[in-house]
């Protein structure tokens, strides 16, 4: 609140309405990864109790694709052989990564998620080709 009340003021000031727009970037950033880290915390203790009901995953993931190849387009992701074994550990990020917003919380996040719901995910990579996450869902058999 006192960030954007500072804008307001410094609005013939372009030095310090920078500061203050990028002050707002941070603090943007820093509340994300505390509400993540809540998330994580919370499904580490099962406090969080997942409603499950059936859905049409393949609507669902063609949605996913669309909206991350473009931001993976935009964003010039990739991801290399060797880092796929960390890849969801919580807070590694590659030295290769040219992403200085993320923390690392991402793919750890969706996996305790998957995993919850008794699924799985695994992740291949090929360099100049691309990656391929694949999940995997128990459907209990009606008798």
């Amino acid at each position: 609140m006192q960030n954007g009340l500072l804008q307001n003021e410094v609005k013939e000031q372009p030095a310090v309405l920078e500061f203050a727009l990028l002050s707002e970037q941070e603090l943007d950033r820093i509340e994300t990864l505390v509400q993540n880290l809540w998330k994580i915390t919370k499904m580490d203790t099962s406090f969080i109790v997942f409603e499950k009901a059936s859905e049409n995953a393949e609507d669902m993931m063609k949605d996913v694709e669309l909206y991350f190849a473009y931001r993976a387009k935009q964003e010039e992701k990739e991801i290399h052989p060797k880092d796929l074994h960390y890849i969801f550990k919580r807070f590694y990020r590659s030295r290769f990564s040219k992403d200085t917003q993320g923390i690392g919380l991402g793919l750890p996040l969706a996996k305790t998620i998957i995993e919850a719901h008794n699924g799985t995910i695994e992740v291949s990579s090929q360099p100049g080709v691309g990656t391929i996450f694949v999940m995997n869902f128990l459907i209990p058999a009606k008798l």
